[in-house]
């Protein structure tokens, strides 16, 4: 069973500096990942960020910027972030839900494509899951999806592109993919017949 994970700060000896510390023990930071002591900063799995290796390497990038660079970057700007739980078929998510679609008041298409309907899947003997992905009927623009296949971790990275780019769904839809490949999946996930 896993409940969670604490940062570990234990060995960083905070107590002989004046970096604040939140009651669940992380490091408290800005949006530019800056402690309250100018010119520290705090980046990774000891701060309140989400624990993936992708967001210290955003966080990286941050610093960065801000040490070298024109102070734009911060983590309110680094746009939607995509996530995958590695179970089988791996379920990957980026963006909001249906639910939380409708109750912030959006007018929604939801699409849906059983994962057998796609060519790669077949190829891979990967059949099972179901793709899922809410769209604003107002722009086209994807708000969110959730994906449960064999290779959603790489197909879910395309849709936050998109999100991040304000790509609507039909650019998507009438790309052309290389086939077989999973990300093909677009041109029959957003066909009307699978609009609800």
């Amino acid at each position: 069973m896993a409940t969670g994970r604490r940062p570990n700060i234990n060995d960083l000896h905070l107590e002989n500096t004046d970096i604040q510390i939140s009651n669940r023990s992380n490091i408290i930071t800005n949006e530019f990942k800056e402690t309250n002591v100018a010119g520290v900063f705090a980046t990774g799995d000891v701060t309140n960020a989400l624990q993936f290796t992708y967001i210290s390497l955003d966080d990286s990038r941050i610093i960065a910027d801000f040490i070298y660079g024109n102070r734009k970057r911060t983590i309110n700007n680094r746009g939607a972030i995509p996530y995958t739980v590695f179970i089988d078929p791996a379920l990957s998510r980026v963006g909001i839900t249906e639910k939380e679609a409708i109750d912030n008041g959006y007018s929604i298409n939801v699409f849906r494509l059983k994962v057998a309907a796609i060519p790669k899947a077949r190829v891979l003997g990967a059949t099972d899951g179901l793709l899922k992905v809410i769209v604003n009927k107002e722009d086209n623009l994807i708000l969110g999806a959730h994906l449960f296949s064999a290779e959603s971790y790489e197909v879910i990275n395309i849709i936050k592109l998109a999100i991040d780019n304000k790509i609507p769904y039909n650019v998507l839809r009438d790309n052309i993919y290389n086939h077989p490949t999973m990300s093909e999946a677009f041109n029959y996930l957003f066909s009307d017949v699978n609009k609800k």
